[in-house]
C-alpha cells in the first residue's frame, strides 16, 4: 500500500508466516546442535501445533482470511507428512518447483490486492481505466508494428524507409515505456488508502524509535508478537526488532515460552535475530528463484493479527 503498488516484498510473505505463528499454527524450531559439514550452523524451521487445545479459540470459530490460508496451504503442501517443515526445504521447494511457485506468488500479489480494494484502499474505477488504457497502448502497439512492416516492403527510396521507420521505431519505445511506467504506478489510493498508508509509515517510525521515545516497556505478549508481524512487513530490521523492551508477567512468559514466538525470543538475541533473518532470507531465496518481482507492495490492512495476514505494507 505504501508504495501503490501490486507488487510485494519478500518481507511481506515472511510477515504472513510470523502471523501464522501468532495464530498460534505453528511454532518456531531450531535444532539442539548445529548441522553442517564444514560450515555448521543451527537449522531452523517450523512445526505445527497438533494440540487443537492450544490453537486459539479464534481459529475454532472462524477460517483463516484469505492471505493466510493461501500461505498456510503452501507450506503445509510442502512440509507434507514432516514433523518439521526447515526453512531450508521450503528453499528448496521453491528451487525445484518454479513453475508452481511462480504462480503461488501471482496469486499472493492478486489475493492481497483483492483485499486492499475490497477495504477500500485502492480505488477500482482507477485501475480499471488504466487497465483499459494499458490495451489501448496494446493495440497502438500493434498497429505501429504493422505500420512499420508495410513501410518496410513498400517502393519508397531507403532514405524515407529509413526515416520513418526511426520515428516508428521512437513512437514504439516511447509507448512501451509509458506502458510499462503505467502498470507499475496504475493504482490510486482512496483517501481511506492515504491515511492508512500514513500510519504504518508513522507506526514504523514508532517502532524503531521505541527504545529512545517510550520509556515503558511492552507488557503484553499479543502486542508485542503484532510489533513482530507488522515490523517485518513494513521492513524493520530484525535486530530491532529482537532489541524491543519487553516485561512480561510470569504467567504469560511460561505460557508463550512453550508455543508462540517468544520461544525464539527466550533464547537470546542473537537466537532471536537470526531466527527472523533465517526465515527472511530463506523466503528472499524462494522469491529469486521463481522469477517473481518483489518490489513495492500493497498492505493486506491493518486491524487484528497480522496486518491481514501479513500483507505487504513495505
Amino acid at each position: 500500500m505504501i508504495n501503490g503498488t501490486k507488487n510485494l516484498t519478500p518481507k511481506s510473505f515472511t510477515a504472513t508466516i510470523l502471523s501464522l505463528v501468532q495464530l498460534r499454527l505453528y511454532r518456531l524450531y531450531r535444532s539442539d546442535k548445529k548441522e553442517g559439514l564444514v560450515f555448521k550452523s543451527y537449522r531452523y524451521g517450523l512445526t505445527p501445533v497438533i494440540d487443537s487445545s492450544q490453537v486459539g479459540r479464534q481459529l475454532q470459530n472462524s477460517s483463516l482470511d484469505p492471505i493466510r490460508s493461501h500461505v498456510h496451504h503452501l507450506l503445509e503442501a510442502v512440509r507434507s507428512d514432516a514433523s518439521i517443515l526447515y526453512l531450508d526445504d521450503l528453499v528448496s521447494y521453491f528451487k525445484s518447483h518454479p513453475i508452481e511457485i511462480k504462480s503461488f506468488f501471482e496469486q499472493f500479489q492478486t489475493i492481497t490486492l483483492k483485499q486492499n480494494i475490497d477495504q477500500a484502499y485502492f480505488d477500482p474505477v482507477s485501475q480499471k481505466r488504466t487497465t483499459d488504457f494499458l490495451a489501448l497502448i496494446g493495440n497502438i502497439l500493434l498497429i505501429g508494428l504493422q505500420i512499420a512492416v508495410i513501410i518496410f516492403l513498400s517502393e519508397n527510396s531507403p532514405s524515407q524507409i529509413t526515416a520513418i521507420s526511426y520515428i516508428n521505431i521512437a513512437f514504439l519505445s516511447l509507448a512501451f515505456f509509458v506502458s510499462i511506467i503505467l502498470y507499475h504506478y496504475h493504482l490510486r489510493r482512496t483517501t481511506a488508502g492515504a491515511k492508512e498508508a500514513a500510519s504504518w509509515l508513522a507506526f514504523k517510525k514508532h517502532i524503531k524509535e521505541y527504545r529512545t521515545t517510550v520509556k515503558s516497556p511492552i507488557d503484553s505478549i499479543v502486542l508485542w508478537e503484532k510489533y513482530l508481524v507488522y515490523g517485518t512487513v513494513l521492513g524493520v530490521s530484525a535486530k530491532v526488532l529482537s532489541q524491543l523492551p519487553i516485561k512480561f508477567t510470569q504467567h504469560d512468559t511460561a505460557t508463550a515460552s512453550s508455543l508462540y514466538l517468544y520461544s525464539a525470543h527466550s533464547g537470546g538475541l542473537n537466537s532471536f535475530t537470526t531466527a527472523l533473518s533465517s526465515i527472511n532470507s530463506s523466503v528472499t531465496s524462494g522469491f529469486g528463484a521463481s522469477g517473481v518481482g518483489s518490489s513495492g507492495g500493497a498492505s493486506g490492512g491493518g486491524g487484528g493479527g497480522g496486518g491481514g495476514g501479513g500483507g505487504g505494507a513495505g
